[in-house]
């Protein structure tokens, strides 16, 4: 009989990191792994080898993390997500995922232009480059700068140049879970 040997107390983790990522990426780098197979718990793991070429097709780095399994809840072959603690970016500037529009010509946001523009003016096309996402934003490195009223729902219905009211944000009551 033919029988097949595991050692699961350590588990490699592949995962993709995009190119512009590579100046942070190091051997020992924390690694935060999640799984569907244990909902609420989060893994630890530590880079321990960067692939010395960028892939030609998607320009992403292969990575591989080690993982200590010593308590055997994961499984090789298991479905996870590897997402890599990156330094902190002090002074970034943020938006919600929903304020991007991205075509053909790159991506871009619509600012509000005008001396009140964080009650009304003109809606302005302006093309950004685009960082890293950081929990459920996504940081903007180049386009914007700080104090820039930009247009996060309903853009589709803004055209450049057109005369732009801006809705104040709603206070949410003391319990969090819904808006007033």
């Amino acid at each position: 009989a033919i029988a097949t040997l595991s050692d699961t107390s350590n588990l490699f983790v592949d995962f993709n990191v995009p190119q512009q990522h590579l100046q942070q990426l190091r051997a020992g780098s924390t690694v935060r792994v999640t799984t569907d197979a244990w909902p609420g718990r989060a893994f630890t793991a530590k880079v321990n080898a960067v692939e010395s070429r960028v892939s030609k097709d998607t320009r992403n780095i292969a990575v591989q993390a080690v993982l200590d399994n010593r308590d055997g809840a994961l499984r090789p072959g298991m479905h996870v997500t590897a997402a890599l603690e990156l330094p902190a970016e002090h002074d970034a500037l943020v938006l919600p995922p929903t304020a991007i529009q991205t075509s053909a010509s790159g991506e871009s946001v619509i600012v509000v232009r005008g001396p009140e523009a964080t009650t009304k003016g003109q809606a302005e096309y302006v093309p950004v480059t685009l960082g890293r996402r950081v929990g459920d934003k996504v940081v903007v490195t180049q386009g914007l700068k700080a104090g820039d009223v930009v247009v996060t729902e309903g853009q589709l219905r803004v055209q450049p140049g057109a005369y732009v009211l801006v809705a104040q944000p709603k206070p949410h009551d003391s319990s969090g879970d819904h808006c007033r």
